[in-house]
């Protein structure tokens, strides 16, 4: 340690001074601020790239901060050690240190020498420091993610959320199609249960099926209504669960969408969440809550076009929001306002719990940059133009779809939806798995695809998305559903 703090600084300070090598030269980089403007200023410098996961410093002391390291994770988690190599990464960028540790491409021989694109009628431009921080390896934060990009989600978090907590910090995701999976295996140990909604988005694809059909893990679905998760439902359930369930260690983990839920539309009222986090606190359950579709809340869609929309303080009441007891971990991602191609969301919780996934999220460097580049360039103004018009339209859009539902279904409609993408359409009696092979001028979603077992499902449900037919189209689509269904025995 004092070799590294005190002899290196001291013998590189005279060997520039006797050879003349200036700070740039002693990286080895020397032509690529050359390349840029030696007078640009830009916002990716307001942070050091290997500050410590951002968030504000927390005040428990050392003994309470050890207990909670550990608490609710599991043992690949706690397992999970230190990137040695990472530990360099304080020195990168450091004047006085000759860096030869890293595998950092030297960014002079980067293809792209400028990126320029349209938001609206504005034109923005990457300068070109933000054009090779595109192309380079993004360890800003320690990992965490972009600096401005990380720097403007922890501003949105303090806003919209307001944990109650000292110990949250922030960092980019893949999405929320990625990220939950990688968290519940910090928190899930061989044998162990997952709680979820019985219709559930992570049903409809492939990642569960290694962990459960193998009996890795368990998963017990939580009985819904037109409100979402049924608490009482969940405290008789783990309340008799040495009952039901011998041999069988509690739950540990309960994940759930709360806001528009995938695929019934339903959002949790605040004493829903309130009561369901109060339960959690009671077994030591660890809260997950993959919210997408917040940004996409509009309220009731029975109202005119130019109605004004729900402001942030008026969107429904978050688990992280009521968190005092640090045991939720919250994912948001810019799919759904911004876009899926970014590939590009984030995870909100305990510093302990976010630490152990830095090592293996590698988020796109270019789309952290454009992203962060768009909102931190947005005025407040600029941000609810763009966000109110993607909520007025799905809005606009679920009218319609449900005015179409009552024409040709009228007995279909249990939920009405007040966020999200997605309409939640019944067809009493009938299992709706049997329209899988027979959808030929329509194309829905049957409802036993959300289920842990889509073979054995008996699903009366379908889901219909908001998402890209017109008017005409989606009532010449409901319209088409209503045959489907009198068809299916």
């Amino acid at each position: 340690m004092v070799f590294r703090t005190v002899l290196v600084p001291a013998v590189m300070a005279l060997w520039k001074k006797l050879t003349g090598m200036n700070d740039r030269d002693s990286r080895g980089v020397g032509d690529i601020e050359q390349q840029c403007d030696a007078a640009e200023s830009t916002v990716d410098d307001a942070a050091p790239p290997y500050a410590p996961l951002i968030g504000p410093r927390s005040t428990n002391s050392v003994a309470e901060t050890m207990h909670r390291r550990t608490r609710g994770l599991s043992q690949t988690a706690v397992a999970r050690g230190t990137n040695h190599i990472r530990s360099l990464a304080h020195l990168y960028g450091n004047d006085d240190v000759v860096w030869l540790a890293g595998g950092f491409p030297d960014p002079s021989m980067f293809p792209l020498k400028g990126v320029s694109f349209e938001i609206g009628k504005t034109t923005m431009e990457l300068t070109c420091h933000q054009t090779q921080r595109a192309q380079q390896y993004m360890l800003d934060n320690g990992g965490a993610g972009y600096a401005p990009l990380v720097q403007w989600i922890e501003s949105h978090v303090r806003t919209s959320h307001a944990p109650p907590h000292d110990t949250w910090c922030v960092h980019i995701t893949c999405g929320n199609s990625d990220a939950p999976l990688r968290y519940l295996q910090h928190f899930m140990d061989h044998g162990d249960t997952l709680l979820m909604e019985e219709y559930s988005f992570m049903h409809s694809f492939s990642q569960l099926a290694p962990f459960v059909g193998t009996g890795q893990w368990y998963v017990e679905a939580l009985r819904m209504d037109d409100g979402g998760i049924v608490p009482d439902a969940l405290e008789t359930l783990l309340n008799a669960w040495h009952t039901t369930h011998p041999g069988r260690r509690p739950p540990r983990v309960l994940l759930t969408i709360p806001t528009g839920q995938n695929p019934t539309g339903t959002t949790l009222s605040d004493e829903r969440v309130r009561r369901i986090y109060e339960i959690a606190c009671r077994h030591d359950i660890v809260l997950i809550e993959d919210d997408p579709y917040r940004l996409l809340y509009y309220g009731s869609p029975h109202v005119n076009d130019d109605a004004p929309l729900p402001e942030v303080h008026q969107l429904p009441t978050s688990f992280l929001s009521i968190d005092r007891d640090e045991r939720v971990v919250r994912f948001d991602t810019f799919s759904k306002f911004m876009g899926p191609g970014f590939r590009v969301g984030w995870v909100t919780g305990p510093r302990t719990y976010l630490s152990k996934t830095l090592d293996v999220n590698l988020v796109s460097s270019l789309s952290q940059v454009v992203l962060g580049t768009i909102l931190t360039q947005w005025s407040r103004d600029d941000f609810h133009e763009h966000w109110d018009s993607v909520r007025k339209e799905y809005r606009r859009r679920c009218r319609v779809t449900l005015a179409a539902a009552r024409t040709f279904l009228p007995d279909s409609i249990t939920v009405v939806p007040d966020a999200g993408m997605y309409v939640w359409l019944r067809t009493p009696g009938r299992n709706t798995r049997a329209l899988e092979g027979s959808m030929k001028q329509v194309a829905v979603v049957p409802g036993g695809m959300f289920t842990i077992d889509y073979a054995a499902s008996q699903c009366e449900f379908v889901r219909v998305s908001l998402c890209e037919a017109c008017d005409r189209r989606v009532e010449s689509g409901i319209a088409a559903l209503e045959h489907a269904v009198i068809n299916v025995t």
